[in-house]
């Protein structure tokens, strides 16, 4: 090559040089400044990460142990489980609830290696709930920044919501409403941080439908977003963002709606529009649900076991709710956390039934109630008072100051909270639970048909569970409350025939419902049963029983379902139609007339007064108790006991040795 080519040739490559020599040390700048976290928005993350993982750890503190299995918790893991096996529920889909909830516990376990991934279902769950725990927190935290710019305040609402004995207890269990109320804190955080915009806005209205697809319930708090909505934005824009923040919310909520619509299962039977076939009803269970009375539990009731729980958050976020729907009238967004608190509390006091966790919903706001009366009544006028007095200072001892307040504040709220949750962080309820499955996985029989609580259902049921991880699952284990209200159950599987019934499987929320709902068929199972386990701590108790069969009732399920139970005074026989008893108990006589001693071996023994099921009950003797026997009469024993005499069935007792 000539020396004029090498000379063209190489002039492209140090131009190319010259280019990189000048431009390479801006740039490599440029891409620095660009990748780097600003100062603040680092401590922002360091303050979130640290008061979350704190919240996280207290919350999985004793995780697996407290507090005890609930029926619910069970219901909505078994459906979580159906569902990924192609079913909504384990029964009848009766429109109790949308079936989004699961579906997000579903996919969890699902992602997480399956339903036992870390032991029990129920644990698998409680996972998840951490995990929605440390969401909702995050967003507890973004809201009180994004409305009172001040991180102290995010601090304290982020502290009362995590540390509170309520949180940690309720927050835990796998419930539908922690994850309605984490998509309602989303909803919320975009709702503020919208200033008029509607694309925020939009976002917010999708995913509060979302929220109550989620729990049906927090659809009372659509007014609250609504009154926010119209006097958070611009005026000009109001009626029409107002219009399309319900439009787009109502049309996903509704689509609940639609499902029964299309399924023709909205109306009831035998109304001009439901039909005349059977079928069941969103109408109808809807209905029923708004019929319950406070039986089950009402606000007044609940109240008590809130305050108990933590009076602080309690009186003090309802005191601070209705405070700030005065101070915050001119800052619509701060008013609307309090609206939202009021819409939601009012619904807990409409007089229906109310359970304890329904609070569920309640203590995030709550907590970012206290946060912002704290802000606007006290931090608020301080910094003025300071800025007033000294208004030549640097702004940087003030900062140092707050900071010191804060870190303060959250100590003697810790103070406060750790005595209080003790029994979270040290209690064991769920023993007798677990120990209860390994029984039942090591001594029943595959093929018993057993009934008892919903908590055990899906460990019973399916491969993996700790009541069957020896050999097969127990493909024929029944919650109780579906037995006793489900016909195709009651009748279909059990003919209304205590007698099929191999095992019954006791707990105090069963007990109480066999006496309360009238589920006679288990109390007549029980009582012609024998005690074969017995678990029981100081949180808790459960019993199982093993059904003692009366003859041979009939040999196939045709001449079953015509066995008729006759309940009498002096206990149960089983009569055919058109034959005799079948079989007549011969109750055990004291040898020689001579008094015995015999142990209670039921979980809580009926005293009556008289040798009948209708007979009043005087008091109740406790596992264990011992009595002496008087008398007998049938399958009833007439007894002497610390509290007085009584009469008592003779299936409860064991003779002393």
């Amino acid at each position: 090559m000539s020396t004029v080519g090498r000379v063209i040739s190489g002039a492209p490559v140090a131009r190319a040089r010259e280019w990189v020599a000048e431009w390479a040390p801006s740039a490599r700048l440029q891409v620095r400044e660009r990748m780097s976290i600003p100062t603040a928005l680092a401590w922002e993350l360091a303050r979130i990460f640290t008061l979350v993982t704190i919240g996280v750890v207290a919350h999985s503190w004793n995780l697996f142990l407290y507090p005890r299995y609930q029926a619910d918790e069970g219901v909505y893991m078994s459906s979580a489980w159906t569902l990924v096996h192609g079913s909504v529920t384990p029964y009848t889909y009766t429109y109790g609830h949308p079936p989004l909830g699961w579906a997000l516990i579903a996919a969890w376990c699902e992602l997480t290696g399956g339903f036992f991934t870390f032991g029990t279902a129920i644990n698998t769950g409680r996972v998840l709930m951490v995990v929605v725990y440390a969401v909702s927190a995050v967003f507890v935290y973004l809201i009180a920044l994004r409305l009172t710019r001040r991180w102290q305040t995010a601090a304290i609402a982020t502290a009362f919501f995590s540390f509170s004995p309520l949180s940690v207890t309720f927050q835990r269990e796998v419930l539908l409403d922690n994850i309605a109320t984490m998509w309602l804190l989303v909803a919320v955080y975009l709702m503020v941080v919208s200033e008029s915009r509607l694309r925020y806005l939009v976002a917010s209205a999708a995913v509060f439908g979302i929220a109550v697809l989620t729990k049906e319930t927090l659809v009372v708090v659509l007014p609250a977003f609504a009154i926010a909505v119209w006097r958070g934005v611009t005026p000009f824009q109001r009626r029409y963002v107002t219009l399309v923040f319900l439009y787009v919310s109502v049309g996903i909520i509704s689509s609940f709606v639609l499902v029964a619509l299309l399924k023709n299962e909205f109306f009831p039977t035998g109304t001009l529009l439901g039909g005349s076939a059977p079928h069941v009803s969103m109408l109808q269970t809807f209905g029923s649900q708004a019929s319950r009375g406070g039986q089950q539990g009402s606000l007044a009731e609940q109240w008590g076991t809130w305050i108990g729980g933590d009076f602080v958050v309690m009186l003090g976020g309802l005191g601070s709710m209705l405070v700030n729907l005065y101070l915050y009238r001119k800052k619509p967004w701060a008013q609307g956390v309090a609206l939202l608190s009021l819409f939601y509390f009012l619904f807990l006091a409409r007089g229906g039934v109310t359970f304890a966790y329904y609070i569920i919903v309640v203590l995030p706001l709550f907590a970012l109630n206290i946060a912002l009366f704290f802000d606007f009544g006290i931090a608020g006028p301080m910094s003025d008072l300071i800025r007033e007095a000294l208004p030549n200072a640097r702004k940087s001892p003030y900062l140092r100051m707050g900071t010191l307040a804060t870190l303060v504040a959250l100590v003697m709220l810790g103070v406060y909270v750790t005595p209080v949750n003790h029994a979270n962080f040290t209690t064991d309820a769920v023993t007798p639970e677990t120990e209860a499955l390994q029984w039942m996985a090591n001594n029943a029989p595959r093929s018993a048909k057993i009934v008892g609580p919903h908590y055990l259902w899906l460990d019973m049921r399916a491969s993996g569970g700790m009541g069957a991880t020896v050999g097969a699952p127990f493909a024929n284990y029944e919650m109780y409350w579906n037995v006793a209200t489900d016909k195709s159950l009651l009748d279909g599987v059990f003919h209304n025939d205590w007698n099929i019934m191999d095992y019954v499987i006791e707990d105090p929320d069963m007990k109480a419902d066999i006496s309360s709902s009238n589920m006679r068929i288990f109390a007549i199972a029980i009582a012609h049963s024998k005690l074969v386990a017995h678990y029981q701590n100081t949180q808790f108790w459960i019993t199982i029983y093993q059904i003692q069969h009366i003859g041979v009732v009939a040999q196939d399920n045709a001449a079953r379902a015509n066995v008729i139970t006759q309940v009498s005074s002096s206990g149960i026989a089983l009569v055919a139609p058109g034959a005799t008893a079948l079989t007549q108990t011969t109750p055990r006589q004291p040898a020689g007339g001579v008094q015995e001693r015999a142990r209670v071996t039921a979980s809580a023994l009926n005293v009556r007064s008289g040798p009948s099921l209708s007979a009043s009950i005087l008091t109740r003797l406790a596992f264990g108790s011992v009595v002496t026997e008087i008398d007998k009469r049938g399958a009833w024993e007439y007894v002497s006991t610390p509290r007085g005499k009584g009469w008592v069935a003779s299936a409860w007792l064991a003779a002393l040795d």
